[in-house]
């Protein structure tokens, strides 16, 4: 590695910060108040990037789906971590400090850890207020920020470990591995080595940004990756065990200190998903669907008598009011459901599961005056929306059906690189069929991490057996096996032929490497082999049950189809 980019990395959270910043900490109950209302009343932007126009450019079109292998990440990483040691001056972290981290880093899910990685703590001895990682694993903190948090010994622990959360949650999520593409293709360029990819499209696709001065490498995170990896530390520290109001004084400490709106945009996102809240709070919450009218009602409190058995349909992502209409429709022509209120639970589909329960719960508790009298009916990921209320949250219910739901999680990236695939080449037939089209712009959202199997979501959440026994699951296997055996075969065949389309003519740089590992790791998903194309059979499938129905279904037709519709009715009304 030349020695130009043998320099010291900052990736920032406290860039900046003045020399009094410790005068400002710690923030007492009214300063705690006034942070808060004053982030509440920003809008919020969304964070979610357009995309980029790579039609017919091979290479950036592979950027857009392919990583760099976790080892590049720590070899470079390591470098980046040995050049700082050698030049600064260190100061021993307190044995409480390590023993976060621990904490933090025994909570990681399996995917999000690399072999590789062994995470580690360096505290620098300078004048500023810093922490910062390069990815790899490996953190730094400086020593006035380290002071200034912990002298608050009530709060100021968790508030760091939310900070350093933050910095694993940026290796994690990849935010590290795009800004390292970002110097390898870089380096590539000063080798005379011809990515084919223009330059300000590196910007677009990659996310991460990297600037430089001198010896100084910077990687600066686009709006979405600073909402990622905020709502990650969360999160982390949630299932580590820290007290969450406390931990959001490390978002609180960052906003008392710099006038920026985005940083109060940031700590409302994070006072949201602490409270089961979203904006504007008119667009969610129950829904009362008028028969007569065949209209969505806003529900209000004392509306719904505590003598009723409400019926409350929960979407999955992306879903609105009229997502459940077949149903809806079905059940008003219904006797045996005559008096029984049909309720919609809208919420925001593309934000974090945990968010959208403890919303429910929320609802629940202020709209019905019965709630063991309730009868859940969901889909997709409302079926995880309605777990975290009634496994996490003990929130009361009578009985739940449960209609294509990941219960452990779905392969969205995945899914999404192969429509993205034979959306690009647009000649290629893949045999694929109209099922997996429909599958993505979904999941691009926090969903998508949550959904992704062995989450922190997923870890946290656990299972609940006795809550179990009153669910009916319905899951789907649209695709027969003899047919999954031929498309599987077909789509082998597929992988073979692209090599000669995608390799020739690559340069012998990054791009090609990763084309080459990842075309041979290549295969068709279980979701769509065996399962409804989105949720596979062994997800959908929850073992511990009080009852399963499998059904000859893809994803989406679960919410119209007549034979689902009767079937349920059957299972609520028995």
């Amino acid at each position: 590695m030349p020695r130009f980019w043998m320099i010291a990395l900052a990736v920032v959270v406290g860039w900046g910060l003045p020399s009094h910043a410790a005068s400002k900490w710690p923030l007492d109950a009214k300063q705690r108040q006034m942070l808060d209302h004053r982030a509440l009343a920003q809008p919020l932007l969304n964070p979610l990037q357009a995309r980029a126009a790579i039609t017919g450019a091979v290479p950036a079109f592979l950027l857009t789906a392919l990583d760099l292998p976790s080892t590049e990440e720590h070899r470079r990483s390591q470098r980046m971590h040995q050049e700082l040691v050698k030049h600064s001056k260190l100061v021993d972290p307190p044995i409480s400090v390590s023993k976060i981290l621990d904490r933090l880093v025994d909570e990681l899910p399996a995917y999000q850890l690399p072999e590789e990685f062994r995470y580690s703590l360096t505290v620098l001895d300078r004048k500023t207020w810093e922490v910062f990682t390069p990815g790899g694993g490996y953190i730094f903190l400086t020593n006035p920020l380290l002071n200034t948090l912990l002298s608050d010994r009530e709060r100021g622990e968790a508030a760091l470990a939310f900070l350093l959360a933050r910095q694993i949650g940026h290796s994690a999520l990849g935010h590290c591995r795009r800004g390292w593409q970002w110097v390898i293709l870089e380096e590539d360029a000063r080798r005379g080595i011809d990515s084919g990819i223009e330059p300000g499209v590196w910007r677009e696709v990659l996310e991460t940004k990297v600037t430089i001065s001198g010896r100084i490498v910077e990687f600066l995170y686009s709006l979405n990756q600073e909402y990622r990896a905020d709502l990650f530390a969360f999160q982390l520290c949630r299932n580590a065990g820290f007290e969450l109001d406390a931990a959001l004084d490390g978002m609180r400490y960052l906003a008392n200190h710099s006038e920026k709106e985005q940083r109060l945009q940031r700590l409302k996102r994070l006072l949201q998903e602490r409270d089961g809240t979203a904006d504007p709070a008119s667009e969610f919450g129950l829904f009362r669907w008028d028969r007569t009218a065949k209209d969505f009602i806003p529900c209000k409190p004392g509306e719904i008598d505590a003598e009723v058995r409400p019926i409350v349909f929960v979407h999955g992502m992306y879903g609105k009011n009229d997502s459940w209409q077949p149903f809806l429709d079905y059940f008003s022509e219904q006797k045996s459901l005559k008096g029984r209120p049909l309720l919609v639970f809208r919420h925001p589909g593309n934000g974090s599961i945990a968010r959208s329960g403890l919303m429910l719960s929320r609802q629940v508790r202020e709209l019905l005056p019965s709630p063991q009298k309730v009868t859940f009916i969901c889909h997709s990921a409302g079926g995880l929306v309605f777990r975290w209320y009634a496994e996490k949250l003990k929130g009361k219910f009578d009985r739940a059906v449960l209609m294509a739901t990941p219960h452990s999680g779905s392969n969205l990236t995945q899914l999404k690189f192969l429509v993205d695939l034979q959306e690009f080449f647009i000649a290629a037939r893949f045999g694929l069929n109209e099922g997996i089209q429909r599958v993505i712009i979904e999941g691009r959202g926090e969903i998508g991490q949550d959904l992704h199997p062995g989450s922190l979501f997923f870890r946290a959440l656990g299972k609940d057996r006795d809550a179990a026994k009153r669910y009916h699951v319905f899951y789907g296997e649209w695709i027969v096996p003899a047919r999954a055996r031929l498309l599987e075969v077909g789509f082998l065949t597929l992988r073979q032929t692209l090599e000669p389309q995608l390799l020739p003519g690559m340069p012998d740089g990054l791009l090609k490497r990763q084309a080459e590992r990842f075309l041979a790791s290549l295969e068709l998903p279980a979701e769509i082999t065996k399962g409804d194309c989105i949720v596979s059979v062994q997800s959908a499938n929850l073992s511990g049950a009080g009852k399963s129905t499998k059904l000859k279904l893809r994803h989406l037709a679960f919410r119209q189809d007549e034979e689902v519709m009767r079937l349920v009715l059957e299972s609520i009304t028995n």
